[in-house]
């Protein structure tokens, strides 16, 4: 019988592994784009913008080995910004440290259904941010099946929040939680080394950035699909 456990147990924690290495969001290479749109007063037209996310390049803080989130309008990063530093821990989740030294974690690896997590609120340090996993479903990356959470705020239960394996939040990358009556973000495409891994199926394109009608590039339901694999849109 102990014998039977210690087997059991050693498979566990070979699928807990397995399951942490999924998310893999501090990979080399990955970029995101995210749209932010701002509403005008009449809720119809709005501006909005596109930029991009990636981490790269190691630094050591207090012991903890750290990339660092750079920022920028162009998916080449020309007149990058240094946004802060993420670090991973495969068996918690991701953190994110500001230029300022405050620190929080963003995503929590391993729920399930049911679960409850406390995350930081980056709009409002200070502040936090408390979901429960009210589902959990899959979707098909790069030939891989990754999880997918339906994440639901306590004071927006009619906006729930999505995250994926190896891609994050629909908001973006770093702004889970982040809800606005004067604007949004989400996320438009995540890519791996200028491969299309994650494409939104609510818009059309992986790049946004003008002052119109906010259905001009909003897909209309019908047209709604999801996009994975090798494609090199930017």
């Amino acid at each position: 019988m102990k014998k039977y456990f210690v087997i059991a147990t050693i498979v566990s924690l070979i699928c807990n592994i397995s399951i942490a290495n999924n998310w893999n969001l501090l990979k080399s290479g990955k970029r995101w784009n995210i749209i932010q749109i701002t509403y005008n007063p009449n809720m119809v037209n709005h501006d909005s913008i596109t930029y991009f996310v990636k981490f790269e390049g190691d630094t050591t803080i207090n012991s903890h080995n750290y990339l660092c989130v750079y920022q920028a309008t162009n998916h080449e990063f020309g007149n990058k910004i240094l946004n802060g530093f993420v670090r991973e821990d495969s068996e918690i989740g991701m953190y994110f440290r500001s230029l300022q030294g405050n620190e929080g974690l963003l995503y929590k690896y391993n729920m399930h259904a049911g679960d409850s997590v406390t995350i930081a609120n980056l709009s409002a340090w200070g502040d936090s941010i408390r979901y429960f996993v009210a589902d959990i479903d899959s979707i098909q990356i790069d030939d891989k099946y990754m999880r997918k959470y339906t994440m639901i705020q306590d004071d927006y239960e009619h906006m729930p929040e999505t995250w994926i394996e190896g891609v994050g939040s629909s908001l973006g990358i770093l702004n889970s939680g982040m809800v606005s009556a004067g604007g949004t973000t989400s996320l438009l495409c995540c890519f791996d080394n200028n491969v299309l891994i994650y494409k939104n199926p609510n818009y059309q394109d992986c790049y946004c950035s003008t002052h119109t009608a906010l259905q001009s590039i909003v897909k209309s339901e019908s047209e709604i699909n999801v996009y994975f694999g090798n494609q090199n849109t930017h």
